[in-house]
């Protein structure tokens, strides 16, 4: 068997060097959609947060509201104002919802650009063979 030429040698080691740049690249990439997710999930998370402290306001306040015997008039406008922002609530919770399935379709886009390289880079490879 003969050995092979060092050109030969040399130019799959630069065209594996190319294929690790180009993984490089990508897993740079990666990262950068990950560092997204990331913090869109702590906004999420205080989102949450703030949610769960509005909502112990309102039990606050309406637990005065009964207390300081209220006409019932006004206990029935501060309900509707209730029940309005349970359904702003979840509006707002189907939106959040719609928000992380559009990041999670990007992210599938990227994971595809990355299985695409990859198989650009396996054919070279097996085209250089």
């Amino acid at each position: 068997m003969r050995e092979p030429s060092i050109a030969a040698v040399d130019a799959k080691i630069d065209n594996l060097v190319h294929i690790v740049d180009k993984l490089a690249d990508t897993v740079s990439n990666l990262n950068t959609v990950h560092t997204e997710i990331n913090h869109l999930s702590e906004k999420v998370t205080k989102c949450e947060n703030n949610f769960n402290s509005i909502n112990k306001d309102l039990r606050l306040v309406s637990d005065k509201v009964i207390t300081n015997s209220i006409q019932a008039d006004e206990y029935r406008y501060i309900k509707k104002i209730f029940i309005g922002f349970i359904v702003t609530a979840f509006l707002g919770g189907g939106y959040m919802t719609k928000t992380t399935i559009d990041n999670s379709s990007r992210q599938a886009s990227a994971m595809a650009e990355i299985v695409k390289a990859i198989k650009e880079g396996s054919t070279n490879i097996n085209k250089d063979k």
